[in-house]
């Protein structure tokens, strides 16, 4: 099924997901003004393979958020170090 919505290879590889890892990222247009870093930053702290795809894990301070490849390049921008 996965194959007719022409998915298959959408998603991240392991070298490109693990290269995430550790990384500090913030959400998208969100107003960080006034905002300590705790509430706005997050940590890529792991990734997942769930039905074989590769999905990252963020670690907010409002708790975890899994992300496919798409989502995570829509919706998170990674800090330069």
């Amino acid at each position: 099924m996965i194959q007719a919505f022409g998915l298959v290879g959408a998603g991240f590889n392991l070298e490109e997901a693990s290269s995430y890892l550790l990384k500090e990222v913030v959400r998208k247009g969100e107003d960080r003004t006034g905002k300590s870093i705790v509430d706005t930053n997050g940590i890529v702290i792991g990734l997942l393979v769930l039905n074989d795809e590769i999905e990252l894990v963020v670690k907010w301070s409002e708790g975890l958020k899994q992300y496919v490849k798409g989502e995570f390049q829509e919706s998170i921008e990674v800090l330069d170090d």
